[in-house]
């Protein structure tokens, strides 16, 4: 069993997550339950789904609003259990575990708190001095690539891709994603070079790269848009 932290939440997994710092079991936050299985055939209705631009599917959602079941044709099945906080996967191979990782990190894991009630912005976000900044954005817009800018200047990076929102006191707090930014190789390369801590070059679409700073408490002042 791993034990991680991302998003506010302790994460349980039978995998291993090479873009997370493994923690000591035991903390206080909230926990998600990530474990490899066989996920059954949807039997509910489609809920919803997202595509491509070119139009091909590439995440279809089946589920009644407690439990469903996601699909990523020729990746891997999802089963999510809201109330639970339990998240089953099949991979379908050839697929890379880098692949599964990716999905589970930014994709599953966000909408399932996000399902639980949170509030989860698509945004990548810095602290800087003057509070937590968030960049809000369609895919591609740029959002990774405006954190590493400021995370290069030596502002922590608080999350990449998907933030999540809590508010207590009157005042929003932004909950520390996990430690990495999902590069393009030339943006990677010109922001951190090959000697990063993190560097984990591979032929992907885009690198995986730990920044110097990274968040550990999310900023009293809350997440503002630039």
């Amino acid at each position: 069993m791993f034990h991680y932290h991302a998003y506010g939440h302790s994460l349980l997994s039978d995998l291993p997550f090479a873009e997370l710092d493994q923690v000591e079991p035991g903390c206080r936050l909230p926990s998600i339950r990530l474990e490899a299985a066989e996920v059954v055939a949807p039997c509910s209705s489609l809920r919803y789904e997202c595509l491509w631009p070119s139009g091909a599917r590439y995440f279809a959602a089946y589920g009644d609003g407690t439990r469903y079941v996601l699909r990523f044709p020729d990746v891997c099945d999802v089963d999510v259990d809201v109330d639970r906080r339990a998240v089953r996967i099949s991979r379908l191979p050839p697929i890379a575990a880098e692949t599964i990782r990716h999905i589970l990190l930014d994709q599953v894991i966000p909408r399932l708190i996000a399902a639980a009630g949170r509030t989860v912005l698509h945004a990548s976000a810095v602290e800087t001095r003057v509070g937590t900044v968030a960049f809000l954005g369609e895919g591609g817009a740029g959002k990774s690539t405006l954190a590493a800018v400021f995370s290069a200047a030596g502002d922590a990076l608080v999350s990449d891709d998907a933030l999540v929102i809590e508010v207590a006191g009157g005042r929003a707090y932004a909950r520390p994603g996990y430690p990495r930014l999902r590069l393009f190789p030339d943006a990677a390369r010109q922001f951190f070079g090959r000697n990063d801590r993190g560097w984990l070059p591979n032929n992907a679409k885009k690198w995986c790269v730990r920044p110097p700073v990274v968040s550990n408490q999310a900023s009293a002042r809350g997440p503002s848009s630039p």
